[in-house]
């Protein structure tokens, strides 16, 4: 017992030395059977401590496995940009074509790498700006941010399993909040049309011969990798500006619904009088459907338990959440910014976030009175329409 708290007072006395605003900072080495951790203590309780690792990556370590400790020689910085690149060149085989752009360390195919991070790139400015005009409570961003474009859906696989993630053949791309990276893969139909779009064939007394047709000024990127991409680069950047926790309990319906509202448009940094504009189309059409012939719950529902809907039918609960988080967004601005900074606030080693909880933190900031806000959100959305194009 006196060990683990020797341990706690030595993790906040590192915490409370740790200057919040410079680069280099203190950290910590915390050794365990399976192997040393090394970074900046992030978090931590009676069971576990969370350390940042200098690339932005998070671990966890529970104190029952802790065997030794010290303040590591070394002090915090955050790795570069340049630094990163030549990571990432080292980890991945020289098939991965390595840019940086922005925040943002891109990985993926050659030749098609720097058309996808022009398009995180754009992506985060207008992120940046939408955030500044609706004012929502965003951080400065700490780390550079890592996004990896496999070329094929085997090798994302595999990725994806080390990083515990298993969202079988239906999965197209995610963002890890521990690692806080974005891997995203090209379906043989996107590769298929790539190589449409940049070859042509010739005929020659041999057989036929490929030449590579003239490169345009800008590469068309497919549609589904570039939604996947915009979707999953919002979260990432949603995660480390502060708008939701990296490692306490974020409501699902909260997470995505900032994604579904935001990647509705590449121009995200329209204002209010631009509305019809920021509609996200599919997420309306599914929901009005959906609210017309089979909803019956209520936003009060959703919000205390968004999973049991996410696991019931997830096309009917992201075109909820999308719907539920643009009522508020353009009905509400000011207390939808509050509450999400109320609940990327709250204790992060708090595991258990009850279904009071959450609609209590909702009521703080729209009010108690959910039923009447149910009717309006409901004439809200029924006054949308798709545009006709």
């Amino acid at each position: 017992m006196r060990f683990y708290l020797k341990l706690a007072l030595f993790l906040i006395a590192v915490t409370l030395r740790i200057p919040q605003s410079a680069h280099a900072q203190s950290q910590v080495e915390l050794i365990t059977p399976r192997g040393s951790y090394v970074g900046k203590p992030v978090a931590h309780n009676k069971q576990i401590c969370w350390l940042a690792s200098e690339d932005g990556s998070y671990a966890n370590v529970l104190f029952d496995e802790v065997t030794t400790f010290r303040k590591h020689p070394d002090t915090f910085r955050v790795q570069s940009q340049l630094d990163l690149r030549t990571q990432l060149k080292s980890e991945f085989s020289k098939s991965f074509e390595v840019i940086i752009r922005g925040s943002f360390v891109v990985a993926g195919p050659p030749d098609r790498t720097k058309a996808y991070a022009d398009l995180v790139d754009r992506m985060s400015r207008s992120f940046s700006q939408y955030t500044s005009v609706r004012r929502l409570p965003v951080d400065r961003m700490e780390y550079p941010l890592v996004v990896l474009i496999f070329s094929n859906q085997g090798d994302f696989q595999k990725y994806a399993r080390g990083d515990e993630i298993n969202g079988g053949s239906l999965l197209k791309g995610y963002y890890h909040p521990h690692s806080n990276r974005v891997a995203l893969f090209e379906s043989e139909r996107d590769r298929a049309a790539l190589d449409t779009r940049f070859h042509s064939a010739t005929r020659s007394g041999s057989g036929t011969r490929y030449r590579s047709a003239s490169q345009p000024k800008s590469i068309s990127l497919p549609p589904q990798t570039a939604s996947t991409l915009i979707h999953e680069g919002i979260h990432q950047l949603a995660f480390n500006k502060g708008l939701h926790s990296r490692i306490g309990q974020n409501p699902r319906w909260i997470v995505e619904g900032l994604a579904t509202m935001l990647e509705a448009s590449g121009d995200m940094n329209l204002t209010r009088s631009d509305k019809s504009s920021t509609i996200n189309e599919s997420r309306l059409t599914r929901f009005q459907a959906y609210s017309k012939a089979a909803r019956k719950e209520t936003i009060a529902d959703f919000i205390a338990d968004d999973e049991k809907f996410f696991r019931g039918n997830v096309l009917n609960a992201y075109s909820q959440a999308w719907a539920i988080t643009y009522f508020l967004a353009e009905e509400y601005p000011s207390a939808y910014a509050r509450f999400l900074k109320r609940v990327a606030q709250r204790d992060a080693l708090d595991e258990k976030y009850s279904a009071e909880e959450r609609v209590a933190d909702f009521q703080a900031e729209f009010g108690k009175d959910l039923p009447w806000l149910e009717v309006k959100f409901l004439r809200f959305i029924d006054g949308l329409e798709v545009s006709k194009k």
